[in-house]
């Protein structure tokens, strides 16, 4: 077992609601690898027990939360039979059995599920190039979206029919977004930085991203349209995998390394009136975030 110190409070302006309760997944480093954790929280600031999801010596590697309310399914990626493959695993205490989706020689990384829960998309280089696939959340009927000789992954499903995603197609890291099967693909970002790890927020009116473009990592959001662009975070740590939480509540969660290498996971509000750090463990990495009812669900990739 392991804590998790939640650190709360609504101030600087903040909308986010005391009540407003946590369901964590994250990746924690303690044991010597990269294990699948979970635990419960609430912002109002009460230290909370925490518990391995999948034990095992493999490496477990970002996870995706379900965006519905029911089953709170997480996929991730993990070498445990020898190569990176995505499986599935209740979130809930105890876990239980992972479910192998993919099969391939390849590295498969980065699952997200689609708005109805019915899909994941994922990253992978068997095409001898990293491209984007899409399959049934039970590991069948694979589709490949993206097809080129540049760098595609990271992606973020929004809704049912768009894919926001990163890609070096046009000489460096930019957004893109695309519909679900893979035409209609639109650049979102245009700047000589790299931008990555897109996120989604819930009204699919905003995509959060990372972005050196002020000389470190922040995060920075614009319109699916590259429009309104705005930086979220600033200052000397390096800001980088934002998640939205999926609710109105539109909490933005990102992963923060310190100049000394620690990484935890912080929180602001849409509008970045106010910052909560979730995490004080020094070990959490690149939250996914989804919601159940009135709670909140966290991931580490």
């Amino acid at each position: 077992a392991g804590t998790v110190a939640v650190l709360g409070g609504c101030d600087g302006g903040g909308n986010i609601d005391a009540l407003f309760r946590f369901w964590v997944a994250y990746i924690d480093t303690s044991t010597g690898t990269h294990d699948l954790w979970r635990a419960t929280a609430t912002v109002t600031g009460a230290e909370i027990q925490a518990e391995r999801i999948d034990d095992n010596p493999s490496i477990e590697m970002s996870p995706g939360v379900q965006q519905g309310d029911a089953n709170r399914m997480i996929a991730y990626a993990s070498d445990r039979d020898g190569n990176w493959e995505i499986y599935s695993i209740h979130g809930g205490l105890g876990g239980g059995t992972p479910t192998r989706l993919t099969n391939d020689p390849a590295i498969d990384w980065e699952p997200c599920w689609s708005g109805d829960d019915q899909r994941i998309a994922f990253q992978t280089d068997r095409d001898g190039n990293h491209e984007i696939y899409s399959m049934k959340a039970d590991g069948t009927d694979l589709q490949r979206l993206t097809n080129n000789t540049a760098f595609d992954g990271s992606p973020a499903w929004w809704a049912f029919d768009q894919i926001a995603f990163t890609s070096d197609r046009d000489g460096n890291m930019e957004i893109y977004v695309m519909d679900a099967d893979g035409t209609n693909v639109r650049r979102v970002t245009n700047d000589a930085a790299l931008d990555g790890s897109p996120a989604w927020r819930h009204d699919g009116n905003r995509i959060a991203f990372q972005s050196n473009r002020s000389g470190n990592f922040d995060i920075w959001a614009a319109a699916p349209d590259g429009s309104g662009l705005t930086q979220m975070t600033d200052g000397p740590d390096s800001d980088t995998s934002p998640t939205y939480t999926k609710t109105g509540f539109d909490l933005l969660l990102f992963q923060r390394q310190s100049p000394g290498g620690a990484t935890d996971i912080y929180a602001t509000p849409d509008d970045a009136a106010g910052l909560w750090q979730l995490t004080t463990t020094g070990t959490a990495f690149t939250p996914d975030a989804g919601v159940s009812s009135q709670e909140a669900v966290l991931a580490s990739r």
